[in-house]
C-alpha cells in the first residue's frame, strides 16, 4: 500500500511566548484583524501563553 502525503505551506508563523505573569483578563482573547492574528491563552492563575502570527520570513532578532 503506497503512503499519501498531504502538505500546506501557509505565508505566516507563529511566534509564542510564555509568560510567569497574572493573566491580562479572565477569559481567553483573539484578535483578527488583516495585519494578522493574535491570541491571549490562560494557562494558570500564574502562566500565561501568547501567540501573534509573523512572516514565514522573520528570524528570531527581527
Amino acid at each position: 500500500m503506497a503512503s499519501v502525503v498531504h502538505e500546506r505551506v501557509y505565508t505566516y508563523g507563529w511566534l509564542g511566548i510564555l509568560a510567569d505573569v497574572s493573566p491580562c483578563h479572565r477569559e481567553l482573547i483573539y484578535a483578527k484583524h488583516a495585519s494578522g492574528f493574535a491570541l491571549a491563552s490562560i494557562l494558570s492563575p500564574t502562566r500565561n501563553r501568547y501567540y501573534i502570527d509573523v512572516p514565514t520570513g522573520n528570524r528570531m532578532d527581527d
